[in-house]
């Protein structure tokens, strides 16, 4: 009787403590690009266990330090779970992204991938890192054009394995190539 007391009341306390983080901000809001500027729609995609957040940092130099500021609060998250996760998360730390409707070849993990409209026609810099581990973290560029499909899939290592398609899909027809003005920013030594 008293195991079932102590039950209720940590489940009543954690109900009570997700209302108030909530309400005090811990979900961040959905990330837009700036009004007015020409788009592109891009996936970012993990593709084995583990998780990364995608970040929009200030202009980087040649080379930059994993201490070096990622952009603020991250633009999106992918966490593949382990294949026998069976954790409940009572409190979400990101938002879940809304889904774009791009075309996509494949069944992913729902949680493994996002998509974002960001902007296109010029350089777009971008930072992948797992929180808390400086040596998965990943700084890369590239130019989507406007109103074009982009794939961007993140591979556990050290840094991160990174890889930008461009997705043609018309007439049924799917297929990615590789984008060619691809630049992964070298870690300063």
């Amino acid at each position: 009787m008293k195991g079932k007391m102590q039950i209720k009341t940590l489940l009543a306390s954690s109900s009570v403590f997700a209302a108030c983080s909530l309400v005090t901000g811990c979900v961040t809001t959905n990330y837009m690009p700036p009004p007015g500027v020409p788009t592109a729609q891009i996936r970012f995609r993990e593709i084995n266990e583990g998780g990364f957040h995608l970040y929009q940092p200030p202009p980087l130099p040649g080379c930059y330090l994993p201490s070096d500021p990622a952009g603020g609060d991250p633009i999106g998250v992918a966490d593949v779970p382990p294949k026998n996760d069976t954790s409940i998360v009572l409190i979400p730390s990101h938002r879940q992204q809304p889904r774009l409707g791009m075309p996509i070849n494949k069944k992913y993990i729902d949680r493994s991938y996002f998509e974002l409209r960001m902007q296109a026609d010029h350089l777009l810099t971008l930072r992948v890192r797992s929180p808390g581990y400086d040596q998965f973290d990943t700084a890369f560029r590239f130019t989507p054009r406007a109103g074009e499909n982009y794939e961007v899939t993140v591979r556990f290592g050290i840094p991160f394995d990174v890889h930008v398609y461009h997705i043609d899909a018309h007439d049924g027809h799917y297929s990615e190539e590789p984008v060619k003005d691809l630049e992964i920013v070298r870690r300063c030594s």
